[in-house]
């Protein structure tokens, strides 16, 4: 985890850099800087979470919104609501059969390194911290629950298509580290979310 924190770390600063040197011969995008405003939909998956055997659905919908501020064509600060849904599994736990679901939300702040590649297209990486609320229950032959809260890092990479000024669309992958209520102590874990979005740009 630290080398791959390290990796999109350096993307960033190199945008950073990219920024500030610049010529006005690269590539131009047509949403260079102001506020917006957008939101995805996507598929979540808690990784990890499946450690009690019988059966389990690790993924559901994911959805987000999110607001920021594009500075200039290469760097932006963002910040959004995730809803990753719910991961459910079911096994035996004491010789009694249990079932076991969690519901996760977060909050996140975010710095996104872009590097445009033609004048509508860019890559991006992303890299943050979020602040989660994992909900836990257990029902059958063992009944709890539980809640768990916890600042963690965030990362993602992304590509990004303009259609218009103000318009864009984005395809995106993102991985949330260690996340989870711990109700009957399971173990916590990451979730990885690909997503389609759409982006205004005031």
């Amino acid at each position: 985890m630290n080398r791959m924190v390290a990796l999109i770390a350096g993307c960033l600063l190199s945008a950073a850099s990219i920024a500030a040197h610049a010529q006005p011969a690269g590539p131009q995008l047509k949403m260079d800087s102001g506020f917006y405003i957008g939101a995805g939909l996507g598929r979540s998956e808690a990784r990890g979470f499946c450690s009690i055997g019988g059966a389990c659905d690790a993924k559901d919908m994911s959805w987000n919104l999110f607001a920021g501020y594009q500075f200039n064509r290469h760097f932006a600060v963002e910040g959004g609501y995730v809803d990753f849904g719910e991961a459910t599994t079911s096994g035996f736990l004491g010789g009694v059969p249990t079932a076991i679901s969690e519901q996760t939300t977060a909050w996140e702040v975010l710095a996104v390194g872009s590097l445009p590649l033609t004048d509508n297209f860019s890559a991006y990486a992303k890299l943050g911290f979020f602040r989660y609320d994992s909900d836990g229950a257990a029902t059958g032959g063992i009944v709890a629950t539980s809640n768990g809260k916890g600042t963690e890092l965030t990362f993602g990479l992304g590509a990004q298509y303009g259609f218009a000024r103000n318009f864009a669309a984005r395809l995106e992958w993102q991985r949330y580290f260690d996340v989870g209520s711990r109700i009957l102590g399971l173990e916590r874990a990451d979730i990885g979310v690909v997503r389609l979005g759409a982006r205004y740009r005031f």
